[in-house]
């Protein structure tokens, strides 16, 4: 991917709302989002496999993610998070972008 793919992946990432409450958020919405899309359009087709992308485009991803970066989600993590996204979000976020 050139760096304008990742450019444009990560400022729509930014645009999606955060859903979730509380205080132990330990990865933000954005770089998750980041992070899964990345894993998808590398080829992933599963959980573990977007993990393991991103295990190996950590630099990469620390470049995009800089200050928001805090590591590399478990695959539970990014299962867990889009098994309760609410899709809407998304949906909301690409009619405000395009």
């Amino acid at each position: 991917m050139d760096e304008s793919a990742f450019s444009q992946i990560y400022i729509f990432s930014r645009s999606v709302k955060d859903f979730r409450t509380g205080n132990h958020l330990l990865y933000s919405s954005t770089s998750i989002i980041f992070m899964a899309l990345v894993g998808i359009l590398c080829g992933a087709t599963g959980w573990e496999e977007i993990e393991l992308v991103c295990q190996n485009k950590k630099e990469v991803l620390k470049k995009y993610l800089s200050d928001e970066f805090t590591g590399v989600p478990s695959h539970d993590c990014f299962r867990y998070f889009f098994l309760f996204f609410p899709i809407f979000f998304i949906c909301l976020s690409f009619s405000c972008n395009s």
